[in-house]
């Protein structure tokens, strides 16, 4: 009898043992989840700008400042669609500076590729504090399908203005216990932990123009060769990245962008190696951002290259030219393209796009003439640089076959 007694005790403990190891067997998130690791977004891309909010990785997060209170949000692509009908539950791990509880949000989504439609959302609501909390919405209860886009709305109005969201990952999972378990997990909690010491840039637009503001210009006539523009700038103070808009006709257009130190012509400057460079794949619309180490003040050539496309249906690129009635300050850049223009334009043409400095003291003309001489970084003799502007050419502009 003791014996049979000992069995079953050992037994039952056997199996109580396996309990917990059962519970925690949960699934892990899809694995093309968004993550941001050292300044840069890991599966897939985040818009600069969206309504009333800015967006800038640092170190491992994702930084969301809201410059006004109606409506604030912004576009993310996702490098893949998701099958939500596996996939149901999109969680993001987030904290608000804004201490208040209650405030309601929203999330759009769509397949990659489109935007934010009516009809395509589901509202989620804020936990009261700043530390970190997730938020999710259940995909699977609406039929989604597959999902590769998403707007992200903090809030339908922000309760103040010049406040910060910062996310630390974006995942997607098949059941909300499988969210909360990876949330207990080291990885969860780990997610965020390096906020990095980047903050938002002064950013300059290359031509005074705002980058929204343009024509699509044909950058790829012939589809059996590769189409690419450049833009020849002179930077006053070190700057960390360049914003810029493109269109392709069709998901996944392959090219590169990249940017040299400018080497005494722009055809051996091109010729030479880059100091930094990444590869591009496009879906339709797309409002870039080039992200790299801070570069020393001086001259640079930003160039983008799009692949030629073999298909019986090619793929037509754009890029997005400023055509405001504001004229580029003279002198401030040079350009060049391979393209086409729209025939029936006949008005100002000006290269849109915008350079991110770091707020530097003593700067106020962060871009300033080609013809100028770079001064030290903190010299207080900017204001000479105005004036050199006054007598410099005006903007040049080389085509280049």
């Amino acid at each position: 009898m003791l014996k049979k007694c000992t069995v079953l005790v050992i037994a039952l403990c056997m199996v109580l043992a396996l309990v917990p190891l059962r519970t925690q067997a949960a699934d892990p998130p899809h694995s093309k989840s968004m993550i941001f690791k050292d300044n840069q977004v890991i599966n897939g891309s985040v818009a600069a700008s969206g309504n009333n909010m800015k967006s800038l990785v640092s170190g491992d997060v994702l930084k969301l400042k809201i410059l006004g209170k109606v409506d604030p949000n912004i576009g993310i692509d996702f490098v893949e669609n998701i099958d939500t009908s596996t996939y149901k539950i999109l969680a993001m791990k987030v904290k608000k500076e804004y201490a208040g509880g209650g405030l309601e949000g929203e999330i759009f989504y769509n397949v990659k590729g489109q935007g934010a439609v009516g009809g395509k959302s589901i509202k989620f609501t804020w936990a009261e504090g700043t530390d970190w909390q997730w938020i999710y919405i259940d995909l699977g209860s609406v039929n989604a399908g597959n999902v590769g886009f998403i707007r992200f709305d903090p809030y339908g109005e922000s309760p103040v203005e010049n406040t910060m969201i910062t996310v630390a990952g974006i995942g997607f999972f098949k059941t909300v216990d499988d969210m909360n378990a990876f949330a207990a997990t080291p990885d969860g909690q780990n997610l965020g932990s390096n906020e990095g010491d980047r903050d938002f840039p002064v950013e300059v637009p290359f031509s005074g123009t705002d980058l929204n503001i343009g024509i699509w210009l044909n950058i790829v006539s012939d589809p059996s060769k590769p189409g690419h523009y450049w833009i020849r700038f002179n930077a006053a103070a070190p700057f960390y990245g360049i914003n810029f808009y493109l269109y392709a006709s069709k998901n996944n257009a392959k090219g590169h962008w990249a940017l040299y130190k400018f080497d005494t012509s722009v055809d051996q400057t091109l010729a030479g190696e880059p100091v930094a460079r990444e590869d591009l794949s496009l879906s339709q619309d797309t409002h870039l951002q080039a992200a790299f180490e801070p570069m020393n003040p001086g001259q640079y050539i930003f160039y983008v290259e799009l692949e030629p496309d073999q298909d019986p249906d090619p793929t037509v690129f754009y890029y997005v030219v400023a055509c405001s009635s504001k004229e580029a300050p003279e002198g401030l850049i040079e350009y060049g393209f391979n393209g086409t223009i729209n025939p029936d334009y006949n008005g100002p043409l000006v290269m849109a796009g915008t350079v991110m400095f770091v707020e530097t003291e003593g700067v106020n003309d962060y871009l300033i003439p080609l013809d100028a001489e770079n001064p030290t970084t903190g010299d207080v003799g900017f204001i000479a640089y105005g004036f050199a502007a006054l007598a410099a050419v005006l903007v040049k502009r080389r085509k280049v076959k």
